[in-house]
């Protein structure tokens, strides 16, 4: 069952983070970066894909308000295994996976 964060959370989130607003078409984080940073979807629509050895894309996902997305970024070290892109254009509330574990420990 997919993660969906409750609204009422965003603002308690984004204290500790940043929102940003994406246009369609651009990335919010491409396969193989190092994940350190989780994000959540306050208004629009991201595409989850994945670029195979032959530079095709293939669609996973679309991720709407309050999903939570870059959750890999829990593990140390990780890398991204997917491209996220804005569908239209997007609200998302990004941050650092440090923060948000000193948010969840107060």
């Amino acid at each position: 069952m997919p993660v969906v964060i409750p609204q009422e959370l965003f603002p308690l989130i984004a204290a500790e983070g940043s929102t940003e607003i994406h246009p369609p078409k651009s990335k919010i984080f491409t396969q193989g970066e190092i994940a350190n940073h989780f994000y959540i979807v306050v208004k629009g629509r991201v595409r989850v894909y994945t670029i195979t050895q032959s530079g095709q894309e293939r669609t996973i996902e679309i991720l709407e308000t309050g999903r939570i997305f870059g959750d890999s970024s829990f593990l140390l070290n990780s890398r991204r295994t997917v491209t996220i892109e804005a569908v239209v254009t997007s609200e998302i509330i990004c941050c650092d996976t440090e923060k948000l574990i000193e948010l969840c420990i107060k």
